[in-house]
């Protein structure tokens, strides 16, 4: 990839949901490691926009667009802005699926519809050494596979069983972009991603809230005993195995993009808590020595929930295939994860309240 002080390309990526939790850190990342233009679609107000963007939205290669995938006006953006790829990323996630699913599947599933069907007229408008070049970079999940049970990992070639809502609204996405390739020969590829972390996560997701409560002195709630277990990649790594896709991918095809980091809820709670006493020890944060509390692991607190959910996802062909290989250990992106968020502290509220959880999205860069 091309450094981004070299001018800028007339070649450019759409990315849907650009500021959000992964697009926004791949605008970043696509604008430090690239020379392509951007073009971030979000839904989000302009003024939340800046705020996910902060660091990157002065730079003259990335332009917002306030959009819905949902909307009408797809083809309008793609004949605009004339992309030379795709990363779909746009997507509603979250326990809330379990509760009121009919926006996630109008998101995911019906707004996927929608954003293939506007890259399929604009794909056949191009000349034929354009649509050589052409790629739309679909972003899953590993929901999609549900619990790989107590051995083993899932590959591309693995069963979709999802066992949540939200995992079969992306399934069924997955299955819709894939069959635009099949059928219209639109160069779709797909990834399927395990859990992110990194800077301007949700305060939702576990990490950040785990880091959040620990400085607050709140508790750390774990459902059930913690042994769920779940494959963890710092968000930079997807990103930059997003742009390696993006160059040398093979249309068709799909990549499992994993850290390599298979931990428990627990263990991953545990790690937490150790580096945020190496940055701020318990006994110097008075929310804790007000109520006697002599380590974080002591805020921990378990619900009777009995479930055990294993998650383990095999990322080799994309490391054989494409040579990618993360940068980031769990502990190295973890270290850089607690970091941002205690500079970022005004971001999510003082420490002596209860912080209010944000809009999805919103951080400084």
């Amino acid at each position: 990839m091309i450094p981004s002080k070299q001018p800028a390309t007339t070649e450019s990526i759409l990315v849907t949901g650009g500021a959000g939790f992964i697009g926004a850190n791949l605008v970043r990342t696509a604008l430090e490691t690239t020379n392509y233009r951007i073009v971030a679609l979000d839904r989000k107000s302009h003024a939340d926009s800046l705020v996910a963007l902060q660091g990157s939205s002065e730079n003259p290669r990335l332009a917002y667009v306030h959009g819905n995938i949902g909307d009408s006006g797809m083809a309008a953006i793609f004949l605009e802005h004339r992309p030379t790829y795709v990363v779909h990323l746009a997507a509603e996630m979250g326990a809330e699926c379990t509760y009121e699913p009919h926006p996630f599947f109008y998101t995911n599933v019906i707004g996927t519809l929608n954003v293939l069907e506007a890259a399929k007229g604009y794909f056949t408008s191009l000349s034929e050494p354009e649509r050589l070049r052409f790629r739309f970079i679909h972003i899953s999940s590993d929901d999609v596979y549900g619990s790989t049970g107590t051995a083993g990992s899932v590959t591309e070639r693995s069963f979709l069983e999802p066992s949540s809502l939200y995992g079969a609204s992306k399934a069924s996405a997955e299955q819709i972009a894939r069959v635009y390739w099949k059928t219209c020969g639109l160069p779709v590829i797909v990834l399927n991603p395990s859990n992110n972390f990194g800077p301007c996560q949700p305060l939702d997701k576990l990490i950040p809230l785990m880091i959040m409560n620990a400085v607050a002195g709140k508790p750390l709630s774990i459902v059930g005993d913690g042994g769920d277990m779940r494959d963890w990649i710092f968000v930079e790594d997807h990103c930059l195995a997003i742009l390696k896709v993006l160059e040398e991918g093979v249309p068709g095809e799909k990549y499992n993009v994993s850290g390599g980091n298979d931990l428990r809820i627990v263990d991953v709670v545990d790690r937490v808590c150790e580096l945020v006493e190496k940055v701020l020890p318990a006994s110097k944060n008075r929310m804790l020595v007000r109520r006697d509390i002599k380590s974080y692991k002591d805020l921990k607190t378990f619900s009777k929930d009995a479930r055990r959910e294993r998650r383990a996802l095999a990322s080799s062909r994309l490391r054989k295939e494409l040579e990618w290989r993360p940068k980031y250990t769990f502990e190295t992106g973890l270290i850089r994860t607690i970091d941002w968020y205690l500079k970022n502290m005004p971001w999510w509220g003082r420490t002596s309240a209860a912080p209010a959880v944000p809009n999805r999205g919103r951080c400084p860069a």
